[in-house]
């Protein structure tokens, strides 16, 4: 999508400051994303889904979103520039697991996730089993943190939460009441921040390609040999 709304880094600097990130996207490009196959493979169900006659209130969801529809190009562009660093993103973006994937509504997740504060995205992924995750984004950086230090696998950092942002515990304690709710009977609830996701998904990725070249395909003879104490396998989508 960065490539696709102007963000390629071979593009970057032949693009005005003030066009980075609108570039317009055609409607079909949509059909090649994993999640939008999921549920059509039609370019007509996509273009039905922009026709005003089909649903009046269109226009009011695209200026809520900064989204520009043109029908003649059939084509989707943002409004606003798109300036978030990766940074920024990572830092924004925690990564939860450990409930049960039919819990896994997007809109109940969300519900819980801005009692803290608002929430820009939150993608549910799924997997061959029944144990959720998901990616949430914040749309505050602190937010993110105080979650991660919240549910640290230690506790190290939940009497500094305590301390340092009292008037958040209350929405803190509801918010790991309802994950509990939804937890899956035989794993705990993790909240990771991205960029640890990041390094233990890097791990497992390099421990897989190490296990497959010595030819180890049990998952305990690769604990074993590659001395993987943590209990952290991460999903290894290499698009989040």
């Amino acid at each position: 999508m960065q490539r696709l709304i102007g963000m390629d880094g071979k593009k970057w600097n032949n693009i005005d400051n003030d066009d980075r990130g609108i570039c317009p996207v055609p409607l079909k490009a949509f059909l090649s994303f994993n999640k939008i196959r999921e549920l059509t493979h039609s370019l007509n169900v996509l273009l039905k889904a922009f026709d005003k006659d089909c649903y009046s209130d269109l226009d009011s969801f695209l200026i809520k979103h900064d989204l520009h529809y043109d029908p003649k190009t059939q084509s989707l562009r943002r409004i606003k520039p798109y300036n978030v660093s990766m940074g920024n993103l990572t830092n924004r973006t925690v990564y939860l697991e450990g409930f049960e994937s039919s819990n896994a509504q997007v809109d109940f997740l969300v519900g819980i996730m801005e009692q803290l504060g608002p929430i820009l995205s939150l993608r549910v992924h799924k997997r061959p089993y029944p144990i959720g995750f998901a990616f949430i984004e914040f749309q505050q950086e602190e937010h993110a943190q105080i979650l991660c230090n919240w549910f640290n696998n230690n506790n190290n950092d939940k009497s500094l939460v305590e301390t340092e942002y009292a008037e958040m515990v209350d929405k803190l304690v509801k918010i790991e009441n309802d994950l509990k709710n939804i937890k899956h009977k035989d794993y705990q609830i993790r909240v990771l921040s991205k960029s640890e996701w990041n390094h233990y998904k890097n791990r497992y990725l390099r421990t897989r390609r190490r296990c497959r070249a010595k030819s180890l395909k049990n998952e305990n003879e690769i604990r074993q040999r590659f001395e993987l104490k943590s209990d952290l396998y991460p999903p290894c989508e290499t698009d989040s």
